[in-house]
């Protein structure tokens, strides 16, 4: 799913890669292109249109470089 959103985004070159990660806490990382889902915040969703959604969102944040002008 993240793959096919990523290739529609703004940045669709970025060596997108996409991960659950085994942790309780919901949250969600993307350091340039990587988007890590924690196990706990995939335990609050019901559908995957929620997954899509968050996945969509982490994508746009990562297309609109925001973790790049965070850090500067």
């Amino acid at each position: 799913m993240g793959v096919t959103l990523a290739r529609v985004s703004e940045r669709p070159q970025l060596p997108w890669t996409f991960r659950v990660v085994d942790d309780p806490t919901p949250n969600v990382a993307l350091p340039g292109g990587y988007i890590f889902v924690t196990r706990g915040l995939l335990g609050l969703m019901t559908t995957e249109a929620e997954l899509a959604s968050v996945v969509g969102h982490e994508i746009g944040h990562a297309t609109a470089r925001h973790q790049v002008r965070s850090s500067s």
